[in-house]
């Protein structure tokens, strides 16, 4: 009896494979996340405005904040 496959791998395989890859985008997403997070705790959002200050206030970016 002939061991069914895809590819070059048995089915088995390509379901490990595949777990494998799925885990890896997963851990990809929370890294992305947690950068983020310590981005933001790094240089906060700004106020309503952000980058579009109201009248009479000076820009402030983040540029500003990491040459300080």
């Amino acid at each position: 009896m002939s061991t069914a496959t895809i590819g070059q791998v048995t089915r088995e395989r390509d379901e490990q494979i595949i777990t494998g890859d799925r885990e890896l985008v997963g851990q990809m997403q929370r890294i992305q996340f947690t950068i983020g997070d310590h981005a933001l705790e790094i240089e906060p959002m700004q106020p309503v405005g952000g980058a579009h200050p109201a009248p009479g206030e000076e820009p402030f970016g983040a540029n500003v904040s990491l040459e300080s």
